[in-house]
């Protein structure tokens, strides 16, 4: 093959391949010695691969709780449509807005409201899951990750309530209000 191509053309022909194989080599060093962070996959600059990870992470949920019974996690689509991430992401904006402006019409009280009728409507064994929960809260949980995910601690290190409304099940549980005004007026 080279002695048709001659001295300079082999040449050529080194040069070019040593190029287009050497290209991508220098420029993922380049990357991997201009990013300061570990990170465990060797191209990746994705900041949910290459940024760390905290040991205790925070996020927004809702719970239904009670007196003397465990908290019960409300599922997403019992207050909102859309897949977890955007659940997530309503969420936090609805507790931003909360806790910077007009309290009164906020979205919390909406998810709130939302979760705690569609709680009373259930029937059967989801009904059961939720016995004895007299209220949903909308709460900032934060967890040890690597202890919830091992299974050895599932139990939030802290949780603040930042929203809380009734669920109203049948004429007993009714708000006081309510029982008010039934009452007949002279």
């Amino acid at each position: 093959m080279f002695d048709r191509l001659g001295r300079r053309g082999a040449l050529m022909t080194i040069i070019v391949t040593v190029a287009l194989v050497g290209h991508p080599v220098v420029w993922a060093s380049g990357l991997i010695e201009n990013d300061r962070s570990h990170d465990s996959f060797p191209l990746s600059t994705y900041p949910m691969f290459a940024s760390r990870v905290p040991e205790v992470y925070g996020m927004h949920h809702i719970i239904a709780t009670g007196r003397d019974v465990e908290p019960v996690r409300v599922p997403k689509s019992y207050w909102t449509h859309g897949g977890m991430n955007q659940a997530r992401g309503q969420l936090d904006r609805a507790v931003a807005v909360f806790r910077s402006q007009d309290k009164a019409s906020s979205m919390l009280s909406k998810f709130c409201e939302k979760a705690a009728k569609r709680i009373t409507r259930l029937r059967g064994r989801t009904q059961a899951r939720f016995a004895g929960r007299t209220k949903v809260q909308i709460v900032y949980s934060r967890h040890h990750l690597k202890n919830y995910f091992l299974g050895i601690d599932t139990e939030p290190a802290s949780r603040r309530v930042r929203y809380s409304c009734p669920i109203v099940r049948n004429g007993d549980d009714a708000p006081s209000r309510r029982k008010r005004s039934s009452k007949k007026r002279d």
